[in-house]
């Protein structure tokens, strides 16, 4: 009948609405993922003049955290008298990429490096294990690395808190273009995360600096934090083998606060399996280091990060 005709003209017509706004809106989508800026390693230089006595700390930033003001606040933390080099991965993730820039920029500055420290900062310190893993091998050509530091970080795919299975969401990482519509749930999902786990800053924090960092976390380039996120993803911790040198891995007090890292397990992970920690320093391959933190917040708690930092690095040269 003639209702029935009107009613069903009026749903096709929404239906190709609908779909013409979808399309319109993927190739937007896809437009502006082509267009977004690509950018290449870089070595962030804070803190003191390199040199070959100076204790250098080489950081490694965690998932989605701007590397030049999260270097800021690891040299508020660290003191005047440390050289942090902070690795701005840029767009792609690549262990071998990354171990040449950094290599390139140490090897054109000095022959040799007598107090090298590594931090990684969240999915940093998976980074970071694959870079020791790397310079051992090349017969550690400055010098040894003195410590690893690994700050709450996660090391097999299961070690993260993911809403769904890791499988699913590396396909779904896989299907989706670093455009504005990843931009938006980056946003977004930054907001909720902060709403998960409210960042308390404590007295020392440099509220300026950590406002400028919450920012440019918001609004992080799609296709580095696809990059990054696909890098969480895949990583198993194969080919990282037990070495000599001590790692210290900065944890909560309590892990169940984390939403992001599943520490627990991540420890696990990152011994090999060997559930017998010890909690203070001592001369062992895999040491904990207690912290009154929910993740890794070094911009949120700098103070706490000051303790944490003293106690490991009191063993040090």
């Amino acid at each position: 009948n003639r209702t029935s005709l009107i009613v069903y003209d009026r749903l096709e017509k929404a239906v190709l609405e609908l779909m013409l706004a979808v399309a319109s809106f993927a190739i937007l989508d896809f437009t502006t993922s082509c267009l977004m800026p690509r950018r290449p390693i870089r070595i962030l230089h804070f803190g003191a003049p390199l040199s070959a006595t100076t204790r250098t700390v080489l950081a490694f930033p965690g998932f989605s955290n701007p590397a030049k003001e999260l270097g800021e606040g690891l040299t508020h933390i660290m003191g005047p008298d440390t050289t942090v080099l902070m690795v701005d991965y840029g767009t792609n993730m690549d262990d071998e990429a990354i171990y040449e820039a950094v290599m390139d920029y140490l090897k054109n500055r000095f022959g040799a490096l007598y107090n090298l420290h590594v931090y990684g900062h969240s999915m940093g310190g998976q980074v970071g294990a694959r870079f020791r893993q790397r310079y051992i091998q090349d017969c550690s050509p400055l010098g040894p690395i003195q410590r690893l530091t690994m700050d709450c970080s996660p090391m097999r795919a299961n070690s993260l808190q993911t809403p769904l299975p890791s499988f699913v969401v590396r396909l779904f990482m896989r299907m989706i273009w670093p455009g504005m519509m990843l931009a938006g749930a980056i946003a977004l999902g930054h907001i909720v995360s902060r709403k998960l786990m409210p960042p308390h800053l404590d007295k020392t924090a440099d509220k300026k600096l950590y406002g400028r960092y919450a920012r440019r976390m918001m609004l992080f380039n799609p296709r580095a934090w696809r990059a990054q996120m696909l890098y969480m993803l895949y990583y198993n911790g194969k080919g990282l083998k037990p070495v000599g040198e001590d790692t210290y891995y900065i944890c909560s007090e309590d892990p169940q606060l984390d939403k992001l890292v599943k520490q627990a397990l991540a420890i696990i992970q990152v011994a090999g399996g060997d559930t017998q920690w010890r909690t203070v320093l001592s001369q062992a391959n895999f040491v904990l280091v207690l912290a009154a933190v929910s993740h890794a917040w070094p911009m949120e708690n700098p103070g706490e990060y000051r303790r944490a930092f003293l106690l490991i690095w009191g063993t040090s040269t």
